[in-house]
């Protein structure tokens, strides 16, 4: 039977000796207030309300020019008649439905800055209640 040799000699690794240290980034993030207000208040600033709008505009530019050639235009062949009310009906139907998307989109209301900061930390402040208990201690 072979004896291991105690782990002061050389050639052993102690246990404590053999793991590898994490060395990885912080999962804490720390942002100044006034920065992180600064950086909503551009997102919203580019917001992406008014791209139904756009949508619509695009929408009412292919329904206008078929419904004016749809009435002034006398066609030879009832097929592409048909095509046109078709293409006409389609976009104008589009057209009313990003109207209306957009108007509404653009009327409710969205949280300011402010509030989303706040409510950033509102629910870091719960979630940090719930990991460590009123006595200090972390709950498991």
């Amino acid at each position: 039977m072979s004896q291991t040799p105690p782990p002061d000699e050389p050639g052993q690794v102690r246990v404590s000796d053999s793991f590898i240290r994490h060395s990885g980034p912080p999962e804490q993030v720390e942002v100044n207030k006034y920065q992180l207000l600064l950086v909503l208040d551009r997102m919203s600033r580019q917001g992406k309300r008014t791209q139904k709008l756009e949508w619509a505009a695009w929408a009412a530019s292919a329904f206008v020019p078929m419904l004016v050639s749809l009435v002034t235009a006398t066609f030879a062949n009832v097929l592409w008649q048909a095509l046109f009310i078709v293409g006409d009906a389609v976009a104008g139907v589009v057209t009313v439905i990003l109207v209306v998307w957009g108007l509404v989109d653009v009327t409710q209301a969205h949280p300011t800055p402010e509030q989303v900061v706040e409510n950033i930390i509102g629910e870091l402040d719960e979630a940090r209640r719930k990991t460590v208990g009123h006595d200090g201690t972390v709950a498991r």
